[in-house]
């Protein structure tokens, strides 16, 4: 099975989007980013206060919005912070081959990325990843193929890439 595709930029950033949203690891650290700290802040005013002769109740004020802030808008400015990042290592060309025309070759040996020169045999495919607009055929634990479901012509070929992957992820196990 060959497949022809084309990414863009933020085709990888949602690759990254979608690795934050499915890892444990990446969840767990979010959750501890997000609330960790807002904890800290509800704690502070008790040692600050005596310190800084400045009412409890006033320095509660202030630390309780700064939490509830923290804790409200924190993803959305990691996910920011992220895409940003992403968008500045493409540009300078850190990672180079990831946007632009992509072939993905399936064959009975191996999975194949003609563009990048790349491939990966069938006993390292970790798992398949499905959105609505991509599946992510993930080779190790931070680093997978990107194949948009656009790439296939019709529901037909989808399904056979879908069937394909999937026998290959279980005859790992």
């Amino acid at each position: 099975m060959k497949i022809n595709y084309e990414l863009t930029q933020e085709d990888y950033i949602g690759f990254n989007f979608n690795f934050i949203e499915t890892s444990p690891v990446m969840k767990r650290s979010l959750f501890v980013q997000r609330f960790l700290f807002p904890i800290i802040y509800l704690i502070l005013p008790k040692f600050l206060s005596p310190i800084m002769d400045i009412p409890y109740w006033f320095l509660m004020i202030f630390f309780a919005a700064t939490a509830l802030l923290w804790m409200g808008f924190y993803v959305k400015w990691y996910k920011r912070r992220i895409a940003k990042n992403i968008k500045k290592m493409l540009n300078k060309g850190r990672v180079p081959g990831i946007v632009g025309k992509h072939e993905l070759v399936i064959d009975k040996v191996q999975i194949s990325d003609k563009t990048l020169e790349s491939f990966t045999n069938y006993n390292t495919v970790e798992k398949l990843n499905e959105t609505k607009t991509f599946f992510y055929v993930y080779v190790n634990e931070v680093m997978a193929y990107m194949v948009p479901k656009a790439a296939f012509e019709n529901e037909a070929e989808l399904q056979q890439f879908r069937d394909l992957v999937a026998q290959l992820t279980i005859k790992k196990d």
